[in-house]
């Protein structure tokens, strides 16, 4: 590798850090200048990715950070894989342009085609509702015969509905590469100069693909052409879709369902910036969509908060509103819904782990905050006793974030269980990992005083491994069973903290015989814990107020836990020497509630999201208004 320069360093996990200079008056007021820093992680050709604070790797960088503090070295700390990201693309990846143009796509019997469309409209349940598979069906065997007289544009989304449909096929697998490339050069050789419905289409199911493929930069690459097709023909607006006929009215609505869904999943996922902005009103009733609307709430939060990296008890309130609306319309509908089947939908699950996602994400900076906070408040760093962590202004959103996360996993419980699951469904795996991630992350707030976290954690780690050949779903499995074990040690120790500090009570009383007098047994965290990560003792004492910190003195590394007022951190728990007790009208698994604390929403601190780290969000930064 070249030479770097001194103002880049290449970290421990492969993460190139930049720091920059301080633009906002935010950091040249409080001098944490250089808390803005390039986020990179590399690729398996060892090119640089960026990645967002919304990306499920930010988290996982968090959970890390977090569990070397706790405990040291683990595989999950130190999974060599750590700074990989996971883009399976193939080494001939040009190559499908000259071998396209020659080679005949895959040979099925006419059967056979009919069930790929069959597991396409399975697979793409609530994503894809822009291709007319009556139709398809209809011209589907002319459609794959290459000596028929169709021409080639009519033979693109016959050939990606079909590689999609192979994707998940167990048995048909290995003809999906073949009626992809097809359909892709085919696309890129009739469809690249001039934008049309067939081209928003295409590149909509070419996305698909390369999604299930665990392809997620290729994908969100070739989105963006389609988003370029939509513009251009202005089905972003309403009033443009009003001008044509009922039927292209209704597929040029449905084809911008379709590339919201997609752009603001790979935006989250990724971190990416959003592409596509709505400009319709989502609440009218008068032909309301529920996809619709709750894209725009996502929107909402990718922008408002992600984006402007910083988020106001008025953004939570009124977001929290949206959602909440959002959540009764979705309730009302389900009650004059058909009886489910005992066949997961997976239309539903769609919708509803984005529901949950957009609850997760909004509430993740409370979570994260309160766990680091959490993690610091016992004396000289050493884990002692389990203490549920006291009540806060922002004890509803923290709770928010594990029970979302919770019924994600539940959710999602039927893909394990049942047989006939397609075999790749990418938004759905990048659900359950992400609700684990949190899930794992929540243990380390003591939180499974609270909620049945080793029980979700190893469910989501099921869902994970039931999609074995999906290579980001197996690298994720294998993350999570490394959080999996550090939880576990997370959990016994902090049990051996309670037991020993009874048995001193209990020895005062009757006597003991288990060690010698004077020597107790030290549940604490491992000696190589010790400065192993960025939390290293001589933490400031995170009740003071922000001006009684003494900032010059500090490290770099703690000036972003200095700035917190006394609202930023857990008030001081004390231990109990009785078993914990679950807090009196919390259920956990009950509904959101209907308005956030009435504290919250009068308070004006501003939570800022600017991070230490380069591709984590670890610290949250409450600042001045």
């Amino acid at each position: 590798m070249a030479k770097q320069s001194a103002a880049t360093a290449l970290d421990a996990e492969g993460v190139v850090c930049t720091p920059q200079s301080a633009n906002t008056a935010w950091e040249q007021q409080s001098s944490v200048a250089g808390l803005h820093q390039s986020r990179l992680v590399r690729d398996k050709r060892g090119r640089f990715i960026f990645l967002g604070d919304s990306a499920n790797l930010s988290l996982l960088r968090v959970v890390r950070d977090v569990a070397r503090t706790c405990h040291g070295e683990s595989r999950f700390v130190a999974d060599p894989l750590r700074a990989g990201f996971v883009e399976a693309s193939t080494d001939d990846s040009g190559s499908w342009m000259d071998a396209a143009g020659c080679e005949p796509a895959p040979a099925v019997s006419a059967q056979e085609a009919e069930s790929l469309v069959d597991m396409f409209e399975r697979a793409t349940s609530g994503l894809v509702d822009s291709v007319d598979t009556v139709e398809l069906r209809a011209r589907l065997a002319a459609a794959l015969h290459h000596k028929s007289a169709l021409l080639a544009q009519e033979r693109i989304v016959p050939y990606l509905v079909v590689a999609i449909g192979a994707q998940s096929s167990p048995r048909l697998g290995h003809h999906a590469e073949g009626f992809f490339r097809c359909g892709r050069y085919l696309a890129a050789r009739h469809l690249t100069d001039d934008a049309s419905i067939m081209t928003v289409q295409a590149y909509v199911l070419i996305t698909i693909y390369l999604l299930s493929a665990s392809r997620r930069n290729t994908a969100s690459m070739h989105l963006r052409f389609a988003i370029g097709s939509l513009y251009a023909l202005g089905i972003h607006r309403k009033a443009v879709a009003l001008r044509f006929t009922k039927k292209e009215a209704l597929l040029r609505e449905k084809l911008w369902t379709t590339v919201r869904i997609l752009d603001l999943f790979l935006s989250a996922s990724l971190g990416r910036p959003v592409a596509t902005t709505e400009t319709r009103n989502t609440r009218r009733q008068d032909e309301y969509s529920a996809w619709n609307d709750l894209c725009a709430i996502l929107e909402d939060v990718l922008t408002q908060v992600y984006e402007r990296r910083s988020i106001t008890a008025e953004v939570v309130d009124k977001i929290g509103q949206h959602q909440r609306e959002w959540a009764d319309g979705h309730t009302r509908a389900q009650a004059t819904a058909q009886p489910a089947t005992a066949a997961p939908d997976i239309g539903t699950l769609h919708m509803k782990q984005m529901y949950y996602w957009t609850i997760m994400l909004l509430t993740r900076p409370f979570l994260i905050e309160r766990v680091v906070a959490h993690v610091h408040q016992t004396p000289n760093n050493n884990l002692g006793p389990c203490a549920l962590p006291d009540l806060s202004v922002s004890k509803t959103l923290v709770y928010a974030c594990v029970n979302s996360a919770i019924k994600t996993i539940r959710l999602l419980e039927p893909l394990a269980r049942r047989a006939g699951v397609p075999a790749r469904l990418p938004l759905l795996v990048d659900a359950a990992f992400h609700s684990a991630l949190t899930v794992g992350l929540a243990h380390f707030g003591d939180l499974h005083l609270v909620f049945p976290l080793a029980k979700h954690l190893d469910l989501a780690h099921s869902i994970l491994s039931a999609f074995a050949d999906d290579p980001v779903a197996s690298r994720n499995a294998t993350i999570v069973s490394f959080l999996m074990e550090v939880c576990q040690l997370h959990i016994e120790r902090r049990h051996a903290a309670n037991m020993d500090l009874e048995c001193e009570a209990i020895g005062k009383l009757f006597g003991q015989i288990d060690h010698p007098p004077g020597q107790t047994e030290d549940p604490g965290r491992p000696e190589d814990a010790g400065g192993a990560g960025p939390y290293d003792a001589g933490f400031p004492d995170t009740h003071a107020s922000p001006g009684n910190l003494p900032l010059d003195g500090l490290p770099d590394n703690q000036l972003p836990n200095a700035i917190g007022g006394s609202a930023s951190v857990y008030a001081g728990s004390g231990v109990s020497q009785s078993p914990p007790q679950m807090i009196p009208g919390l259920d956990p698994f009950g509904p959101v509630p209907t308005a956030l604390d009435g504290s919250l929403a009068g308070d004006p601190q501003l939570f800022w999201l600017d991070f230490e780290k380069d591709v984590s969000s670890l610290f949250t930064i409450i600042g001045p208004t």
